[in-house]
């Protein structure tokens, strides 16, 4: 069908009907570049479909009905730099099938059937920067699954059933600057967990079963600008355990059932400018327990149990914009409590 097209660089075959692909159609594309076979109703691929396509750099097989992949698909393609295989029905990937992709940057297998991966599945993808295996059926991982990705900047495994995380599984990604783990069964974090990971600035840990966090747990994060934490069930903090954190800017508490709070725990946020504690089971807050946190522009305590305010309890929080205290037990307010709140334009009460 296309052999009088030597010189094509993009082919586009997008949302069409295309229910199977005739062996060798691609054949005498040898300068395709991209390749667009997304929207359609591919069962299967034949194999060597791809034969010859070693200049092809972008490959879209999403939204399809993929259920398998043959052995070798992907062989020859050294050059591809995006595979998007997102909204298929993959149940699993066969062991070696992104051998040979050493120039691939993008891998894109979210909303799959993946129950599990091999253990050496990514095995020389050494120029991967984004992995996407969110929205699948993962279980756990295997001990090393992501060694070697040492270029990788954004890997998302959200919306996962993964109980628990192996020690170690995230060595070596020096350079992750995402990491979504949220809508899992997280039930504990391995210690050191995300020793490494200094180059970390959104690290995604809400909708889980986290009933405690292991102390230094976050010890090396110190350039994650937003931590996500909500809806777990947290029912305290360790002291500390935000210490390293000096240049966050959102802090999620919100629906994790924190009853008290340590008196300190936000020490040394200097830069943070949410705060969202909504949700909890907070019948007071400490004395001076805002101390510090100057550029703090938004602050969320509403439905708590809080009966009462300390008195100068946000005297400092003079970039403050929005504060949210509504639904609570709060009977009377201290005097003067919103005195130095000039910046305040959303007040919940």
């Amino acid at each position: 069908m296309f052999d009088w097209l030597g010189t094509l660089q993009t082919l586009t075959l997008r949302f069409n009907q295309l229910a199977s692909l005739p062996s060798g159609v691609f054949h005498g594309l040898g300068m395709l570049q991209t390749l667009n076979l997304g929207g359609n109703q591919l069962a299967s691929l034949p194999s060597g479909v791809f034969d010859g396509l070693g200049m092809l750099r972008k490959l879209d097989l999403n939204h399809n009905q993929l259920a398998s992949l043959p052995s070798g698909v992907f062989d020859g393609l050294g050059m591809l730099q995006t595979l998007r295989l997102n909204q298929n029905k993959l149940l699993s990937l066969p062991i070696g099938v992104f051998d040979g992709l050493g120039m691939l940057q993008t891998l894109n297998l979210f909303y799959n059937d993946l129950a599990s991966l091999p253990p050496a599945v990514f095995d020389g993808l050494g120029m991967l920067q984004t992995l996407s295996l969110n929205d699948n059926q993962l279980a756990s991982l295997p001990s090393g699954v992501f060694a070697g990705l040492g270029t990788l900047q954004t890997l998302r495994l959200s919306y996962n059933k993964l109980a628990s995380l192996p020690s170690g599984v995230f060595a070596g990604l020096g350079m992750l600057q995402e990491l979504h783990l949220n809508s899992n069964k997280l039930a504990s974090l391995p210690s050191g967990v995300f020793d490494g990971l200094g180059m970390m600035q959104t690290l995604a840990l809400y909708s889980n079963n986290l009933a405690s966090l292991p102390s230094g747990v976050f010890d090396g994060l110190g350039m994650l600008q937003t931590l996500r934490l909500g809806s777990n069930k947290l029912a305290s903090l360790p002291s500390g355990v935000f210490d390293r954190l000096t240049t966050l800017q959102e802090l999620h508490l919100g629906f994790t059932k924190l009853a008290p709070l340590p008196p300190d725990v936000f020490a040394g946020l200097g830069t943070l400018q949410t705060l969202n504690l909504n949700s909890n089971k907070l019948v007071s807050l400490p004395s001076g327990v805002f101390d510090g946190l100057n550029m703090l522009q938004r602050l969320y305590l509403n439905r708590n149990d809080l009966a009462s305010l300390p008195s100068g309890v946000f005297d400092g929080l003079g970039m403050l914009q929005e504060l949210g205290l509504g639904s609570n037990d709060l009977a009377s307010l201290p005097s003067g409590v919103f005195a130095g709140l000039g910046m305040l334009h959303k007040l919940y009460l």
